[in-house]
C-alpha cells in the first residue's frame, strides 16, 4: 500500500471480487471543489459561488439549480458532503 496517496484500492473491483465503493467522488482544482454523486454535481468556488446540477434531468449539466427552492435539500446534502471530505495537503511542487 502506498501511504502518501489518498483513496482506496480498486483491485477487488477489477478482479471481480466483492467491492463497495463510495457514493461520491471529489475533484479539486485551484480555488474550486466539485463533488459528484449518482444524481448531482455540486461545484463550490472559494469566492462563495456555488452550482448544483441535477444529472438525472440535465445529463450534461447545463442548468444550475442551486437557487431553486425545490433543490434546497439536495443543495444542503451536497454542502455537507463537500465539507466532510478531508483531502491530504499537496506535497508536490506545482
Amino acid at each position: 500500500m502506498v501511504n502518501h496517496l489518498q483513496g482506496h484500492s480498486l483491485l477487488d473491483a477489477l478482479t471481480g471480487q466483492s467491492f463497495t465503493g463510495r457514493a461520491s467522488a471529489l475533484t479539486e482544482g485551484e480555488r474550486v471543489k466539485t463533488i459528484r454523486t449518482a444524481k448531482y454535481r455540486y461545484v463550490s468556488y472559494a469566492d462563495g459561488r456555488e452550482l448544483l446540477f441535477d444529472l438525472e434531468t440535465d445529463t450534461h449539466g447545463y442548468h444550475n439549480v442551486a437557487n431553486r427552492m425545490d433543490y434546497a435539500q439536495a443543495l444542503a446534502e451536497a454542502r455537507h458532503l463537500i465539507k466532510i471530505e478531508r483531502p491530504i495537503p499537496r506535497s508536490w511542487a506545482y
